[in-house]
């Protein structure tokens, strides 16, 4: 179940470079704002990532919660890439997916305190 999760995990990384690429085309039409917010949203969803796979690799998630998460993940995903299906961000778009990007990453920050099922902090 660990090995399809992993592979699991990496087809949504790969798709991930999809929306990088397109969010690449569209750089010349967009502001230097829009293109700063559209950087901070691509480093969180790496943040995310990274957080996801490594709990995955030193079994600090278990399996139920891991996919939880990359199911979070891949809704948040989808939104972005509805948001960006005119070629650009509002600004309520972009503090959306930033907020819920945030606080997805603030839910798998693995720290030395005691952690609930699954080595989620809770808070």
């Amino acid at each position: 179940m660990k090995k399809t999760l992993m592979l699991f995990a990496l087809i949504v990384v790969g798709s991930l470079n999809v929306f990088a690429q397109r969010v690449t085309m569209n750089s010349n039409r967009m502001t230097a704002n829009e293109r700063q917010a559209i950087a901070q949203i691509q480093q969180l969803d790496q943040e995310v990532r990274t957080k996801i796979a490594r709990g995955l690799e030193r079994d600090i998630l278990n399996t139920t919660e891991a996919v939880r998460l990359l199911n979070e993940y891949q809704r948040i995903e989808q939104r972005e890439r509805q948001y960006l299906s005119n070629g650009k961000l509002t600004s309520r778009e972009t503090r959306n997916l930033i907020k819920d990007l945030e606080n997805l990453s603030r839910r798998i920050t693995f720290t030395n305190r005691p952690q609930g099922p699954g080595g989620v902090v809770r808070r």
